[in-house]
């Protein structure tokens, strides 16, 4: 069974869950790593099953059931939220396991107006083509729940109750929803507006929304209102912008300082400083607030690993050293430490968090 871990959370008893997408279940691990139980379908008795469940003495393994591809989670006040890329839907759980919900598409196309049990959901976008794909979900101060469609290249919005309020990327005729719409469908773009494999959502102290735009290879920062507002990344003709731009220009893959190689997920610390997950450049970069980049950690192009930020013209490398990566997938912080998900080397790594250069 594959047990690559890709979401990662963690509650205020530093107990962690973890989606183990390709085993289609979610597990829970004290904070020592000891495995405390699992979520999932039971399909011997055709429901979710209530509360945290106990590996079989007789097998270390978990059993292959349950989800449909687990992809992120997410804590917020009390409960678990869980994406299912496959099936587009978001579970919700609290703490102790028990199933309270399913956010989705139900069976007339329509999105269904909070989580609701006993209900139908099909495993495909609305009748718009929105909520097609989804990856990631994130909690604004307000409690508004915002989603990232990976695979429509569209940020979706809903209210404290889980009602959609709208979304913001490139229509399929032509224009932009520039802010909050339930206007048109969506379509991946890789201009200024649009998105293309969206992934993680994440939000400064002043309130506004960061996501990493993975397969444009950008980090775009948006207004409350859903408008686009500037970007980092490596434009196509090898210009890396020393501050957060606002031009309609096309990026591309770059290991260099300041751009980026599949951005996967971002988080901040208190000065509003970011931290950047790259997927396929297997390291996390830091930003500076002012948009500079401020050097990276894992394992660079001489197989020496990098554990304070480096500024130097080395590219980073996949790797299977102590805090090197090969598909690095999410990022939290814990105290003074980063956890994060190495799919290809099957692990979450703790790795002090360096001191500012």
């Amino acid at each position: 069974m594959d047990y690559s871990p890709k979401g990662l959370e963690q509650d205020f008893y530093g107990n962690l869950y973890l989606t183990l997408s390709k085993a289609n279940v979610v597990g829970k691990f004290n904070s020592s790593g000891k495995l405390l139980g699992w979520l999932g379908y039971d399909h011997s008795q055709g429901k979710f099953v209530s509360n945290w469940q106990t590996i079989d003495k007789s097998s270390s393994e978990i059993p292959e059931f349950g989800f449909h591809y687990p992809h992120s989670i997410k804590l917020h006040q009390g409960n678990l939220y869980i994406t299912e890329h496959f099936s587009s839907q978001i579970k919700k759980f609290n703490l102790e396991g028990e199933y309270l919900g399913t956010l989705g598409v139900l069976e007339n196309g329509e999105i269904s107006s909070g989580f609701l049990k006993d209900r139908r959901f099909i495993n495909k976008g609305d009748k718009n083509g929105v909520f097609k794909g989804i990856a990631c979900l994130a909690f604004d101060q307000e409690s508004n729940l915002f989603i990232s469609d990976y695979s429509s290249g569209s940020i979706l919005k809903f209210n404290p109750k889980g009602v959609f309020i709208g979304w913001v990327g490139k229509r399929l005729d032509g224009g932009f929803n520039k802010t909050w719409s339930q206007l048109g469908s969506p379509i991946p773009s890789n201009e200024f507006g649009g998105f293309k494999g969206l992934h993680s959502i994440s939000f400064d102290s002043k309130g506004l929304i960061y996501v990493s735009d993975t397969h444009n290879h950008r980090i775009v920062k948006l207004d409350p209102s859903g408008k686009s507002i500037a970007w980092l990344g490596e434009t196509i003709d090898s210009q890396i912008p020393t501050r957060w731009l606002e031009l309609d220009l096309i990026t591309k893959a770059s290991s260099k300082l300041g751009g980026f190689n599949g951005p996967i997920d971002l988080i901040f610390d208190a000065e509003d400083n970011l931290f950047v997950l790259e997927a396929l450049g297997n390291r996390i970069q830091k930003i500076w607030n002012n948009g500079l980049s401020g050097g990276w950690i894992g394992t660079k192009s001489n197989g020496q690993v990098a554990s304070s930020w480096y500024l130097g013209d080395l590219l980073p490398v996949a790797s299977s050293l102590p805090g090197g990566f090969n598909l690095p997938y999410h990022l939290i912080q814990q105290g003074k430490d980063f956890l994060i998900t190495d799919v290809n080397n099957r692990r979450i790594q703790r790795i002090s968090i360096p001191h500012a250069n």
